[in-house]
């Protein structure tokens, strides 16, 4: 996963499975680009939460993972 930021910040990454249990988490601090790949493979197939909190403030996304 690549992400940009317009300024430098404090960046945590997590990915929730539909039941809200964390399967991946990753803090990155004072950086304005992100390269972080996200290994999933023990984890069942299907629909998973991605958290993006980037300077205190949440963002999210879907993940399907199919194999």
């Amino acid at each position: 996963m690549d992400v940009k930021l317009l300024k430098k910040m404090d960046v945590q990454l997590r990915v929730l499975n539909l039941n809200g249990q964390l399967v991946f988490e990753s803090s990155q601090m004072n950086v304005a680009d992100i390269h972080q790949e996200i290994d999933l493979n023990n984890q069942a197939p299907g629909m998973y939460i991605l958290q993006v909190i980037a300077d205190g403030k949440p963002y999210h996304a879907k993940l399907m993972v199919a194999r």
